[in-house]
């Protein structure tokens, strides 16, 4: 799945956007709508995934691994291949700005990127890889623009040909003539040039100079292309940098975690990103909510996380990860805690019935005692509530030994007794919030009998 990877569309394919009575299908969230020309993340082709309809034709070019090892979600140049975009008046600009990722080794001088330009070169802009000891760089990436006999570059400081993913930014102010170069979010050259509109009668092409130019065609990979007909500020750059490189392939597993009561059930998150920390969250029914280490949770802050003893009160439980790595933050898929062992509906254990749950609580209870002092009821009420519940004990006389005592859902208690009166009236605005707590009754051996959940809302 590619970046989850921050290519992959947010809604259903084929979804539209509209932002300033203009169309857009849905891009990634990073990536700047206002001004936007095109958005090639080559997703399995060369579409502008715009919604402006700048589709790209593939000229010999083939689909390759990204930057995170996805297959068929870049594009490989082999020296005489091309991607063209035909022409049109949306290329015709005064500020613009031009990203795009790149992987090469190639030594060769004057290698077109990413160029509107004809032969001869006026006018013309354009992206490439200068290797040759020339006025405008040796060994760089640099950024070329032309009108009428008023030429400038701005080349980057650094050789970038180590067949590694590297991050291009070019922008231009037309105002002032301002040419800017960024490689990675930190290598940056600024030249002043030629100001005014430029418009180039051609097409745009990618891994390739201009038609008719047998030598500068590109050897290496291209990916996540966007053109913009205004500059990007530098926050939207950096933004595009960082939430771009994020891996975005956060998984837990196992999806189903089937264990016995009493059981330990174990989740590993796992993501390709060396630097992520984890958290983890369980949905108890009132959405999730982040774990902490306490009770029969662990390792709620590492990759593995450890439910013990679980109860059917775990059944169906959810759990997903969290992880964090600078400014990207991943949400994994759900997974469930299944309790094999017991019935859903009709729970028979150690001395217990039927338990039900409508708007009061009903624990039924068949003791250790003889005919007829051997039966009792529990009532809890009301459920959900919001202020206080009253626990009837019932028989409580035939209960001896036996206690009740209440958990949220991290395992912190909030109630405990000895069963020893026929009513408790229980204030609920010390307990910890609204959520889901877990009901024990515990037998005279400090088994859990069972145990049921009730509602704080």
């Amino acid at each position: 799945m590619k970046n989850l990877k921050c290519k992959v569309l947010a809604l259903t394919m084929g979804a539209i956007v509209f932002i300033g009575g203009k169309a857009f299908a849905q891009v990634p969230s990073y990536v700047p709508t206002n001004g936007l020309v095109g958005w090639w993340p080559f997703n399995g082709n060369a579409n502008d995934e715009s919604g402006n309809g700048n589709n790209g034709t593939v000229n010999g070019a083939t689909l390759t691994s990204d930057r995170f090892g996805v297959s068929n979600s870049a594009q490989f140049f082999s020296g005489s291949n091309t991607i063209s975009v035909s022409n049109g008046p949306q290329f015709d600009f005064n500020d613009f700005t031009v990203a795009f990722w790149i992987k090469t080794n190639q030594t060769n001088s004057n290698i077109g990127l990413i160029s509107k330009n004809i032969s001869g070169g006026i006018p013309s802009w354009w992206i490439y890889l200068n290797h040759a000891n020339t006025t405008f760089g040796q060994g760089l990436v640099d950024f070329y623009l032309r009108i009428e006999n008023a030429e400038s570059a701005a080349a980057a400081n650094n050789s970038y040909n180590d067949n590694s993913w590297h991050f291009v930014i070019a922008k231009r102010k037309g105002l002032s003539g301002e040419l800017t170069v960024i490689i990675d979010g930190v290598d940056s050259s600024t030249t002043i040039g030629a100001s005014g509109l430029i418009s180039v009668p051609s097409d745009l092409l990618f891994g390739h100079t201009y038609a008719g130019d047998v030598s500068g065609f590109y050897i290496g990979s291209l990916d996540d292309i966007g053109i913009w007909n205004r500059a990007l500020t530098p926050q939207e750059i950096s933004d595009l940098f960082v939430l771009q490189n994020c891996s975005n392939d956060l998984t837990i597993s196992p999806i189903s975690n089937s264990q016995n009561i009493g059981g330990n059930a174990t989740f590993t998150a796992t993501t390709s990103d060396p630097s992520a920390t984890f958290a983890w969250q369980s949905d108890f029914g009132q959405g999730f909510q982040t774990l902490n280490i306490y009770g029969n949770y662990s390792g709620t802050n590492t990759n593995t996380l450890t439910i013990s003893n679980v109860q059917f009160a775990n059944h169906n439980q959810q759990i997903r990860a969290i992880s964090t790595s600078g400014n990207c933050i991943d949400t994994s898929n759900v997974a469930t805690i299944q309790i094999a062992n017991t019935c859903i509906t009709n729970i028979t254990v150690y001395d217990t019935l039927l338990t039900t749950v409508i708007d009061t609580l009903i624990i039924n209870t068949t003791l250790g005692l003889p005919a007829p002092n051997n039966e009792n009821t529990i009532l809890i009420y009301p459920n959900p509530a919001s202020d206080h519940i009253t626990i009837d004990n019932g028989n409580f006389a035939a209960m001896a030994g036996y206690s009740i005592k209440i958990e949220n859902n991290a395992g912190q208690q909030v109630f405990q007794s000895a069963i020893n009166q026929a009513q408790f009236y229980v204030d609920l605005s010390t307990w910890t919030g609204n959520g889901l707590y877990f009901v024990h009754l515990i037998d005279p051996q400090n088994n859990t009998v069972t145990v049921r959940k009730i509602v704080l809302q």
